[in-house]
């Protein structure tokens, strides 16, 4: 191989691992950024459900464990009740600012708090330009 295909060749390599949120610390970030937004999702969920008791406060599902692959990582978990979940997560984007959403997309839920259907909060993970990074 040229030295310029070997060039060609790492270069392509690192892309897919930005990608994959990995290479030069980048794995951990995604990770940890993913587990942030997920049990924010998960808090949001548990305040939608109105058979919470009032004055105290919601039960919530816990993250059990993250496993991420190539464009891809999986979490398991348990809903409020203890039921064991897994939902999927397609991964675009690099270490700081990367999309994550779910596949197959989540179902909506019945907000009580406004009375109707609403997005499922555990559909995008995304991270939020200006928030969780410069676009």
């Amino acid at each position: 191989m040229t030295r310029f295909g070997r060039v060609c060749t790492l270069a392509v390599a690192a892309v897919l691992l930005l990608a994959a949120g990995c290479g030069g610390g980048g794995e951990a970030p995604v990770k940890q950024q993913l587990v942030q937004h997920f049990n924010t999702a998960l808090g949001q969920l548990a305040v939608m459900d109105a058979n919470q008791e009032h004055g105290v406060a919601p039960k919530r599902g816990r993250l059990d464990e993250v496993s991420c692959a190539t464009g891809s990582c999986t979490i398991r978990w348990r809903s409020w009740d203890g039921r064991a979940m897994v939902t999927r997560y397609a991964l675009a984007g690099g270490p700081k600012c990367f999309t994550a959403r779910a596949k197959p997309a989540l179902s909506p839920v019945v907000d009580d708090t406004i009375g109707a259907y609403a997005t499922h909060p555990l559909n995008d993970l995304s991270t939020k330009p200006g928030l969780d990074c410069q676009a």
